[in-house]
């Protein structure tokens, strides 16, 4: 998110994100630490992942399989964010 945004507007947007990926369960989990916290899961990082590409929000977002090992719900969640 660029400079023209103000500090609250980019909070909203993140906090929009997290809603719409169905994030706010992890929003505090601790990640990256190996053999000492469990972290996020895999359809977490997934959309974790796609949540950070579309906080942006891009013109053009390049996207392989981006629904793949989501449930349904999850998956229609996605789809409706592109």
């Amino acid at each position: 998110m660029g400079s023209q945004y103000s500090y609250s507007e980019k909070m909203d947007k993140v906090e929009e994100v997290i809603r719409d990926m169905d994030l706010t369960d992890c929003q505090n989990t601790l990640i990256g630490i190996p053999n000492r916290r469990k972290g996020i899961s895999v359809g977490e990082k997934k959309r974790l992942a796609f949540a950070c590409e579309i906080l942006t929000d891009p013109k053009i977002l390049f996207c392989d399989e981006p629904t793949t090992g989501l449930d349904a719900f999850m998956a229609h969640q996605v789809s409706i964010s592109l």
